[in-house]
């Protein structure tokens, strides 16, 4: 068995619609990437449609700030059959093969 442990900082998120923008730095801040403040990364990942940051400008703006080529950004639908296992194969492998923590959205469908 491969233990794998990053050292990640915590910040809690300032507000409701920060939850990706506070992921995000600490996902940056952990490879050491160019970091910036929550409001920042909010401003660069926001989207309107998502009410937040959207998956594609999480993954954008950490490849531009330091992260893999290939996305940590993994987006569940609570709904999907076997959602749990597609999220912690994703999350391993960002852990252990790219060295990022990942940044999971749960999108709580009704």
């Amino acid at each position: 068995m491969v233990e794998t442990i990053l050292a990640v900082p915590y910040y809690e998120q300032q507000d409701t619609t920060t939850c990706g923008a506070a992921c995000l730095k600490m996902a940056v801040e952990t490879i050491g990437g160019n970091t910036a403040t929550e409001a920042v990364l909010f401003a660069e990942t926001h989207s309107p449609l998502w009410g937040g940051s959207s998956p594609d400008n999480l993954a954008d703006r950490l490849k531009a700030r330091g992260g893999p080529e290939a996305s940590t950004v993994v987006v569940v639908k609570k709904t999907t059959p076997h959602a749990e296992d597609a999220l912690i194969q994703r999350m391993i492998w960002s852990i252990h093969d790219a060295g990022v923590p990942p940044i999971a959205l749960i999108a709580w469908d009704a």
